[in-house]
């Protein structure tokens, strides 16, 4: 996966999909890392708080669906 072009708007998109996509914190911490090159690379401050926020949230939601489907899971298992 990866973004559609060199465009900081779609490599921005880019970004929050793989933050939305995250299910472990070593993943988040990866894409943290991607929010720091994204400033390094374009150098738009606003733009980057913009996605440093965003991508902090959608990793979190990401996170706690995986551990609700987690837990969802063994609770089933345990109820057969």
């Amino acid at each position: 996966m990866a973004a559609a072009s060199d465009s900081k708007y779609d490599v921005y998109n880019w970004i929050i999909k793989v933050a939305k996509s995250c299910t472990t914190i070593s993943q988040k911490i990866c894409v943290n890392k991607l929010v720091q090159k994204f400033l390094h690379k374009y150098d738009d401050f606003e733009m980057y708080q913009c996605l440093s926020e965003q991508a902090w949230n959608e990793s979190n939601k990401a996170i706690l669906r995986n551990l609700e489907n987690e837990s969802t899971k063994s609770k089933s298992k345990k109820n057969c």
